[in-house]
């Protein structure tokens, strides 16, 4: 055989009977899409967050991303507006929110660098949400895959009292 390109490789040679196209594939069993029987790892391993169909629940208060780019999906448990911030962390960040499906996704906001005068490279996004609905937050570090913790602060909308009466008088 003969390489493509590069100075070294791999060959798999098949001898007998047998299912033999599932030797190479993702051997790493903490990812999303092991192939049972490879053993040979082909770069196909996808990890929770790598991208948008494998997306990370967001909720409500800190949540950790270990290394950036990072998918999250967030549920809306309140109509109103939510923030997505990581403002205090110690790198330089870029968040863009979306609604939609993973295969349709539409555009709702981004931020890069809050105050990039100041040092403080951190980004921030507020963005209104409906009770139910799943919107997507893609958070990027240009600069490194450094991991980091970020914030999503739920701002339901007021609620109207219902079922009141009123008393005639002082």
């Amino acid at each position: 055989g003969t390489l493509d390109n590069g100075i070294d490789g791999a060959v798999q040679m098949d001898l007998g009977e047998g299912p033999f196209d599932v030797l190479i594939g993702c051997t790493d069993p903490s990812a999303t899409n092991p192939t049972d029987g490879a053993i040979w790892d082909d770069g196909s391993c996808i990890f929770p967050g790598d991208i948008c169909d494998e997306a990370i629940v967001a909720a409500a208060g800190a949540n950790e991303v270990l290394a950036a780019p990072t998918w999250y999906v967030y549920t809306a448990q309140v109509s109103g507006s939510v923030t997505a911030t990581s403002d205090g962390a110690s790198v330089d960040t870029y968040v863009t929110a979306y609604s939609g499906t993973c295969d349709d996704l539409s555009f709702v906001t981004n931020n890069d660098d809050l105050d990039p005068y100041a040092g403080n490279y951190a980004s921030s996004i507020t963005f209104d949400v409906v009770t139910g609905n799943s919107y997507y937050i893609h958070w990027e570090d240009y600069w490194s895959a450094d991991g980091f913790v970020w914030e999503l602060i739920e701002d339901p909308l007021p609620t109207t009292p219902w079922a009141m009466s009123a008393l005639g008088g002082l």
